[in-house]
Parts: C-alpha cells; sequence; structure tokens
C-alpha cells in the first residue's frame, strides 16, 4: 500500500505517521520496513531513523535518483506531478 501526505516543509511528519502506524496496527497490520530514497531528507533525518527504531520498523534506502527501484510508490508521485 502507498499512501500520500503533502506537508509544508521537509521535516519528518512523525506526528502523521504516528497516527497512521496506531491505526494500522488497531486493525491488525504490522509494518516491517518504510522505505525511501538514500539522498532524501527522511533518510537523513536522525528523528525520523530513531522514530522508526523507536517502532522496530526497519528503514530501507533506494539509490538516490533512481525512481524506478521504488515501483509502485513512485507511480503514484508521477501521477500527483502530471
Amino acid at each position: 500500500m502507498s499512501w500520500v501526505f503533502p506537508t509544508a516543509s521537509k521535516r519528518p511528519p512523525l506526528e502523521i505517521l504516528t497516527y497512521l502506524f496506531s491505526m494500522l496496527r488497531h486493525d491488525g497490520i504490522t509494518i516491517l520496513c518504510a522505505r525511501v530514497d538514500k539522498v532524501g531528507a527522511l533518510s537523513n533525518s536522525t528523528e525520523f531513523t530513531s522514530f522508526l527504531l523507536d517502532n522496530s520498523i526497519n528503514l530501507e534506502t533506494t539509490g538516490g535518483y533512481a525512481s524506478f527501484l521504488n515501483g509502485k510508490i513512485e507511480r503514484s508521485h508521477h501521477t500527483l506531478a502530471n
């Protein structure tokens, strides 16, 4: 599944993620990993990586500027951009 949360800044949307993760867990969905691009603001954020670690979620990074590695997620970005 993919979710899009447009925000006004590059700061990690931890409040949104906390709510999303709690709703998914309430529905019995286990979050195993979060995938972000290696050169992006999230992968370089200590706040974001600590948040994932605290929630036992693995961080997977893809090569910078290699959107094809993100598959389905990047397609929705492309659609929104158009």
